[in-house]
């Protein structure tokens, strides 16, 4: 005998009990009882009812015939018999009355069988009902607490879907401040690679002029060396040249003073008098005499 607790969400399903009786000669049906039905005695012929299907026999071919053994069919006899009030025109009729002993026994065996078999159930059911009772009260509790705990983790979900959008946007924004820094850069780069060739090609204009610059100033250096040795040459000819003029002032100075005593004479007639006069009168020759007059 074996008991079946029902699925939860199915309260109108009953446990179900398979009830297997077997005796040596004959068997009860195997069926499932539902709780409050009755329980019906099968011949024993009935026990082949769950054997797979018959065998297919050729066309033309004679099918088996299987002899039913003769107890079988007396036990059957003699339990109608008692069911029916005769038991003892079956005691005549069976041999020395030892087969009705033997299928009255294992008729009151099976009565016995059924009779425990139906209050084991009736007990089986009510512990079951009980057990069911709090099994659905504890799965009532667990319900509750698991909606709950739903409740609480759909509202998790929707903060986190939450946080998700925003961090979502957020980087959408980043993305497109990236983007944008990195057109910047890409501007900046490219200024700076066009500044970088202007550089180059100014460093080369600047090479190229401190190059000319530089040949100027050699060939400078060579014309003042030039310049100096002329200067050299031109001091040297220079103070020659006033020696020269100091020696002539000299030699005029003397012509000078000559003149003046001529003009002091008395044997000097006028005309070269008047000649000395005018040379004296001379304004270059006065521009001579003034420096020259201390000396005089």
């Amino acid at each position: 005998m074996r008991g079946r607790i029902p699925e939860l969400g199915k309260p109108d399903q009953f446990p179900l009990i398979n009830t297997k009786l077997y005796s040596n000669h004959g068997t009860m049906a195997n069926s499932e009882c539902v709780a409050g039905t009755k329980l019906t005695l099968l011949p024993s012929s009935d026990r082949y009812a769950e054997l797979p299907a018959k065998r297919a026999y050729p066309i033309g071919s004679t099918r088996p015939v299987r002899k039913q053994h003769p107890f079988r069919r007396e036990r059957f006899r003699a339990i109608s018999a008692i069911l029916d009030g005769r038991s003892n025109s079956m005691k005549a009729t069976t041999k020395n009355g030892l087969r009705y002993r033997k299928c009255t026994y294992f008729f009151k065996s099976t009565i016995l069988n059924v009779c425990l078999n139906n209050a084991v159930r009736d007990i089986l059911n009510s512990c079951n009902f009980h057990q069911v009772d709090e099994e659905i009260r504890d799965f009532k509790s667990k319900l509750l607490e698991s909606r709950k705990e739903c409740e609480n983790v759909e509202i998790e979900i929707c903060d986190v879907s939450q946080l998700k959008d925003k961090g979502l946007f957020v980087l959408k924004d980043i993305e497109r401040k990236y983007k944008q820094l990195e057109r910047e850069l890409n501007d900046v780069h490219c200024q700076y690679t066009e500044h970088v060739r202007e550089v180059n090609s100014y460093e080369k204009t600047v090479y190229r002029k401190i190059e000319c610059l530089t040949l100027q100033r050699d060939k400078l250096k060579k014309e003042l060396e030039q310049l100096q040795k002329s200067a050299n040459k031109n001091d040297k000819k220079l103070v020659e040249i006033r020696t020269l003029i100091t020696c002539q002032e000299q030699k005029n100075m003397a012509l000078l003073r000559k003149l003046k005593k001529m003009k002091n004479r008395t044997n000097v007639s006028q005309d070269l008098k008047g000649r000395i006069n005018t040379v004296l009168c001379d304004s270059r020759i006065t521009k001579i005499n003034v420096p020259n007059q201390n000396i005089i």
